[in-house]
């Protein structure tokens, strides 16, 4: 079962301009390969081994090119800064899942050991295989889980099997493409999603599941693939097509674009120079998936984005983001394919209403121990509402901010750490009046999970002991307004905000008042390089000023999982 279109039948406007730069212009020099996907361990390693050394890493957009991973370890490696044994194991652990890039080290590479002859020359993959004109990884993945739900008589369980490859052709294109096929069974609150969204938080086109051996066993049936080809236009400017999902920003959650939607169709170009990375997408948007079908000539959705980052110092970053999502039924707006132009200036030089998004962030990393950082977001404003008595808590003010602090080693204790966010969204932030132009994907946020119209604060403790163990809590309180009585009070960004009860004295957690608390528990035992197996518990309380809104979760849970890497479901 497909969980994308088919690329015939994506927006021809937008391919054929790409693959024509694609084939036009002269492929030289330093190629952008393939990144560490999303959620990857990998980055909690990077991140705190950056803020200890001060070493810059350009992690403001993810995934992170593996490519620029390998120059930061090496410059880590030189920097003389001295660091504890696990995180110099946690630097070889990198080295090892990146070994295609040290083709000189023979302690990353084969070491002989082989099963069956062909599969795992080293610890780290199934496949490896590198030539001057060629260069290939593969590995499996799965993620077999099960757990309980108190007051709920159905186990809970996940399947999911799949494959990942990744692969450099030539000298300069890389190619990567991964596939997960999943039946699983989610919890009480999680299930209440989909039934309201029509939608698999992350995923896209699903289906019933029923079990074939007994008829105890049912849920939802689903697959998620991501795929794309990146190579360099030139030196300082490189592109990618593909499929799939990005995260902007340094905290648990994301303001400007976060992985919490389906994957989408994308073209990307990235230019780096000096102390600048700009990064623009071009990007192919879903309508809900209980609406007509787009292709059958119906208006079809697009987004574009763009972020500029500034590495003011090694330890000091700026960024500003803009973004625009609009409907056409004539393909994609070429306007808005010029990358070095304000939207704004576009949208009013052709009278346009499209739907256009401002935000600004910064990460600050002080004393190789901490890290502030946060992002500011405004979809419309006006300033004088904010202190015109009788203006405030206009409809129009809408918004949406982060801030945060990651705080490593706390107390001195090595891998001990600590991360503390506070995030908000006024109503009616990220809709439109025409509900097609709003940002979302499928039916799910683009932004933040909670869409509009909550407040948060977000506590995560993580430990390491051991290289091979991990143990982290989380603690979460939201306050979350939600629609009530047939109203749309703000917090649901597919929904047209033409239709409001009131354009003045909006707060947020009006509607339906939701408290929300969430205690997360989880234990990772790291069995080999990518293998690992889970220890979960979660606690989810919600108490409504609605009783029909109220719902408590208790869940415990095992399993073991490869290659596969996901967030929790916090909302």
């Amino acid at each position: 079962m497909p969980i994308f279109y088919p690329l015939d039948m994506l927006n021809c406007n937008l391919k054929n301009i790409y693959f024509t730069l694609l084939l036009l212009l002269p492929l030289k020099l330093m190629a952008q390969d393939t990144g560490i996907p999303l959620n990857s361990p990998s980055y909690d390693i990077l991140n705190r081994i950056s803020v200890q050394t001060g070493v810059y890493l350009d992690n403001a957009t993810l995934p992170v090119s593996r490519q620029e991973v390998v120059q930061f370890i090496q410059n880590v490696r030189t920097s003389g800064v001295i660091l504890s044994e696990r995180d110099l194991k946690d630097i070889t652990w990198l080295e090892r899942d990146n070994n295609e890039f040290f083709p000189g080290d023979t302690l990353l590479k084969y070491n002989r050991r082989r099963i069956f002859r062909h599969f795992y020359p080293t610890k780290t993959h199934l496949i490896e295989y590198d030539s001057p004109d060629f260069s290939v990884r593969a590995n499996p993945m799965f993620n077999f889980g099960i757990a309980s739900e108190r007051d709920n008589e159905n186990v809970l369980f996940a399947n999911q099997r799949g494959a990942e490859i990744r692969a450099r052709i030539g000298k300069k294109v890389y190619v990567y493409t991964s596939f997960l096929e999943t039946q699983a069974r989610f919890n009480s609150f999680t299930t209440r999603w989909i039934n309201e969204n029509n939608a698999i938080p992350g995923n896209g086109l699903f289906k019933t599941y029923n079990s074939t051996v007994t008829d105890k066993i049912n849920g939802y049936d689903f697959n998620n693939a991501v795929g794309y080809i990146a190579a360099p236009l030139t030196k300082q400017i490189s592109f990618q097509l593909g499929h799939g999902r990005h995260f902007i920003g340094q905290g648990y959650r994301s303001m400007f674009v976060s992985d919490f939607s389906n994957n989408y169709f994308y073209a990307k170009l990235r230019t780096k120079v000096w102390k600048f990375t700009y990064e623009n997408y071009y990007v192919d948007l879903s309508r809900p998936f209980s609406t007509l079908d787009p292709r059958n000539g119906e208006d079809k959705r697009f987004g574009v984005f763009h972020y500029l980052n500034f590495k003011a110092t090694n330890n000091l970053k700026f960024g500003v983001f803009e973004a625009v999502s609009f409907k056409r039924n004539t393909g994609f707006e070429l306007q808005y394919i010029n990358p070095v132009i304000l939207y704004r200036t576009i949208e009013g030089g052709f009278n346009s209403s499209d739907n256009v998004l401002l935000g600004a962030d910064f990460s600050w990393n002080i004393a190789k121990r901490f890290q502030v950082y946060g992002q500011l977001l405004l979809d419309e404003f006006l300033f004088a509402a904010l202190y015109n008595p009788k203006e405030r808590g206009w409809w129009g003010n809408k918004s949406a901010k982060q801030i945060g602090l990651k705080y490593t080693n706390v107390a001195g204790i090595d891998h001990l750490d600590l991360q503390v966010e506070y995030n908000s969204a006024r109503p009616y932030t990220y809709s439109h009046f025409d509900s097609l132009s709003n940002w979302t994907h499928f039916g799910q946020p683009l932004a933040h999970p909670l869409g509009a119209n909550f407040k948060e604060l977000v506590t995560i403790l993580r430990y390491q002991p051991f290289p091979k163990w991990t143990f982290q809590a989380r603690y979460l309180n939201i306050i979350k307004g939600e629609d009530g009585a047939a109203q749309n009070w703000g917090g649901n960004p597919n929904l047209t905000y033409n239709v409001r009860p009131n354009d003045y004295g909006n707060f947020i957690g009006q509607g339906d008042r939701s408290t929300i608390s969430i205690i997360g528990i989880d234990v990772n035992w790291r069995l080999s390089h990518l293998l690992y197996w889970d220890f979960k518990v979660l606690m989810r309380q919600q108490n409504s000023t609605n009783d029909s809104r109220d719902l408590n979760s208790y869940i415990f849970g095992t399993g073991l999982r490869m290659n596969v890497w996901s967030k929790d479901s916090d909302f």
